[in-house]
């Protein structure tokens, strides 16, 4: 709003002549509902050439819903400031979200209470907001979020203080202390300037609390088969996040805290049999897309202990260098999926640890929406604190993807090399290694007989990182030049495994 425009409005207010209503009532019947407003007050004073309006009022419906609105507003003219009391309650906003949020598909049903002070400056073209503000029954509807609509989020927020430009930038900051079931958060929203391009930085903390809530602030539409999971035990924690379009490399992802006393009691009926089946080492994974079964209960499972060293440490050196050294996640991966995601302006896929990775190809489906990054990290969570590092790495080595219908190191070592996985050579090692972004990639080359350059690079450079650290001899890399896996060839009339992509 423009310095002119609020002088006019303020002085248009400040010209209003003295009113008082002590009573009013009025009965509305619209749309089939009867609605029935009650303003028990509302006045206008002029002085000083400042103006001072007052209402209350309640708006009631037929099956006993009551809206009330209380406003005190000074408009002063000289000083181009509005001040404003307002407390509303139970405003329906579903047809307002609607409307400005079209994508968001908000259903009806959606109420706001609001309670503070807000302040308009022109001068300093600001608006200011202190207060508190609780949401009930919302919905919504975010397909790429998850298929189904979300319902019943209802949260609060405390001891708010807000402000926003009215210069048309996208520039402000907002914080307080939010509530979602019996979670409490501290949460602060900085929006400053950075060029043309709007920067956003979030931080959200939580003091010590029952861990329990953690998990009740996430709906269940999102959770989906987890929605059951049982946790207790107290835990805290604090995330910021900067996201920066002007400079995506400058965004980044702090996250620190303590949830070790945080404890798993149960994940739900779907999943609870499967842990504890890898705990027992009887698992048997079906991979639905070529009917191939792995997993320790199965006769191609390889124990981590009869692979040779530099096995699992071409999986480090590819794919989680800190797998040991984490809880599951890495931080530093998931900033630098963070930026790539800023930089692309889109959801990028990327950041995942080996015990995120075994989290979904054990126990989730392939529906790429965002919810299913939510439902890995639980899992995650869980398996690292249920099943060991070297086992982790084992069920990985053992179960993950090395081509179409190509499932397990040993059933990989056999089609590519004709030879058991106990065998392998580095180099071998190096190519199965470096087929986990995309297998089918390296599956072409294999019906080929001849890796391209670029992947022979890959490989001298696997090779490397393996000699750096220590798993293989200093000097080994070299003598594998010029990095061309000696492939076992098809047999005549073989097909192409099994697959139903």
């Amino acid at each position: 709003m423009s310095v002119p425009a609020l002088q006019a409005l303020t002085s248009r207010a400040a010209a209003l002549p003295t009113l008082r209503l002590t009573r009013g009532a009025l009965a509305v019947h619209a749309s089939g509902e009867s609605l029935f407003l009650d303003v028990p007050e509302a006045s206008s004073v002029s002085a000083n050439g400042a103006a001072t309006l007052r209402l209350r009022a309640t708006l009631s419906h037929a099956d006993g819903r009551r809206h009330e609105l209380a406003l005190d507003t000074v408009a002063n003219p000289a000083e181009h400031v509005l001040t404003a009391r307002v407390r509303l309650t139970r405003l329906p906003v579903s047809a307002a979200l609607a409307a400005v949020l079209p994508s968001l598909g908000v259903p009806t049903g959606a109420e706001l209470d609001v309670d503070g002070n807000l302040m308009l400056d022109p001068v300093r073209q600001l608006a200011t907001f202190a207060g508190s503000a609780t949401v009930r029954d919302l919905g919504l509807s975010l397909r790429r979020l998850v298929p189904e609509p979300i319902r019943g989020l209802s949260f609060s927020a405390t001891e708010v203080v807000a402000a926003v430009s009215l210069d048309g930038s996208p520039t402000g900051f907002a914080e307080g202390t939010i509530a979602v079931n019996d979670a409490r958060f501290h949460l602060r929203v900085l929006v400053p300037r950075s060029g043309e391009s709007p920067h956003l930085d979030l931080t959200a903390v939580a003091d010590p609390q029952p861990c329990a809530g953690f998990l009740a602030t996430v709906p269940d539409a999102v959770l989906g088969p987890i929605a059951e999971a049982e946790v207790s035990g107290r835990g805290q924690f604090s995330a910021r996040v900067v996201v920066d379009f002007a400079n995506p490399p400058a965004s980044r992802l702090e996250l620190d805290g303590d949830l070790t006393g945080c404890i798993l009691d149960r994940l739900g009926p779907e999943f609870d049999g499967k842990l504890q089946a890898l705990s027992d080492r009887t698992y048997v994974h079906h991979w639905s897309d070529s009917g191939v079964r792995v997993g320790p209960g199965t006769s191609t499972w390889v124990p981590l202990s009869d692979l040779p060293p530099y096995v699992g440490g071409a999986a480090l050196v590819t794919e989680d260098a800190r797998f040991y050294d984490h809880g599951g996640f890495s931080v530093t991966a998931l900033e630098r999926s963070l930026r790539e995601a800023v930089s692309l302006r889109r959801f990028h896929q990327g950041g995942s640890t080996i015990s995120m990775q075994l989290a979904k190809n054990l126990f989730l489906d392939r529906k790429k929406v965002l919810a299913r990054k939510l439902r890995e990290a639980v899992l995650t969570w869980a398996i690292e604190r249920r099943l060991g590092k070297d086992y982790l790495l084992e069920l990985y080595l053992n179960i993950i993807e090395y081509g179409p219908g190509i499932y397990g190191i040993e059933n990989a070592a056999r089609f590519y090399f004709d030879k058991s996985a106990v065998g392998l050579d580095p180099l071998e090692t190096a190519f199965l290694m470096a087929l986990k972004p995309q297998p089918r990639w390296g599956y072409r080359q294999w019906q080929k007989n001849e890796v391209t350059a670029k992947w022979r690079a890959y490989l001298e450079l696997i090779l490397s990182r393996l000699e750096e650290k220590g798993f293989i001899p200093a000097l080994t890399a070299e003598t594998f030049a010029p990095y061309q896996p000696a492939f076992r060839r098809p047999a005549p009339g073989e097909r192409a495994p099994k697959t139903k992509r």
